[in-house]
């Protein structure tokens, strides 16, 4: 398979959900045409995406599960689960990135789902996908320039609805520090997240939390406000380039009945369509 190197969403493909399920976990494999395995992966990111969910915290389709280039495979424990019903619709998105400095063609990429069946005796506990964007622009561009020196962005935001933070990671561009999660009322840190770098400031990958192992997690409450801080330490003399905090995790709502519903008419969710392809006439058949 031939790839070009778009520097946008690019879809690869549709298809329906066939039965009723728990997902556990996932990984992701690029290889050359020779079957070898590239590293690091030339993506800058990597969706499946649930058109039948919305996110938590934006009225967009639901990113069921996002990589990068630092993005290890991921494996819950069987004690939770993110719930997909039989009939749900899903994407695959990529946007790749080339940092080799030559072509590239004749690439295989295969992603694995964990997944167990829905029984009724064996329920785990319900999880979603959560994330956070410091510089969140409503279908614009959510990158920002860093400063010789180095900036800080924050972002304020509330969750709608109860529930604890269970698991955290991030993602962060070149001459990325942290990412912190602090309460914005008593600026108690929550969660404190560190980029492993390079001697050239390169972002390597950035730590990740297990925050629900042996205590329940942060308790989001509903309405209160909570702070993303993002720090970048720039030692050059130029500006950096389209620099990116996102924080991300799984969220275990205390009421998964209350998750927030999908506004059809909303024009953010309609135009979010649009740009992923399901508002075209050509692929109207993917949604209910």
């Amino acid at each position: 398979m031939s790839m070009a190197m778009p520097e946008d969403d690019s879809l690869l493909a549709q298809f329906t959900w066939p039965l009723d399920a728990w997902v556990r976990g996932f990984s992701l494999r690029i290889t050359d045409a020779a079957g070898m395995p590239l590293a690091p992966l030339p993506l800058h990111h990597f969706n499946v995406v649930n058109y039948d969910r919305r996110e938590l915290m934006y009225p967009f389709v639901q990113r069921l599960m996002s990589f990068s280039k630092e993005t290890d495979a991921v494996a819950l424990p069987a004690t939770v689960g993110s719930p997909l019903t039989a009939g749900q619709h899903l994407g695959f998105y990529v946007m790749w990135r080339n940092e080799s400095g030559r072509p590239m063609d004749g690439l295989y990429l295969t992603m694995t789902m964990r997944w167990m069946p829905m029984r009724r005796s064996a329920s785990p506990m319900t999880v979603f996908p959560f994330h956070v964007d410091v510089h969140h622009v409503v279908l614009g561009y959510d990158t920002f320039d860093v400063p010789p020196g180095g900036c800080i962005q924050t972002a304020e935001f509330s969750v709608p609805t109860d529930g604890h933070l269970l698991a955290a990671g991030g993602h962060l561009h070149d001459h990325g520090v942290s990412l912190r999660l602090e309460d914005a009322t008593t600026h108690a840190a929550l969660v404190v997240l560190m980029a492993r770098r390079d001697a050239r400031g390169a972002v390597l990958g950035v730590s990740r939390k297990l925050l629900g192992v042996w205590t329940p997690g942060p308790h989001l409450r509903a309405n209160r406000r909570y702070r993303l801080v993002v720090t970048y330490d720039n030692p050059t003399s130029d500006t950096a380039r389209a620099a990116m905090g996102i924080l991300a995790g799984l969220f275990a709502p205390d009421d998964p009945s209350r998750w927030p519903a999908i506004e059809p008419g909303n024009a953010e969710w309609q135009l979010e369509l649009a740009r992923l392809g399901v508002g075209s006439a050509k692929h109207q058949s993917v949604l209910p």
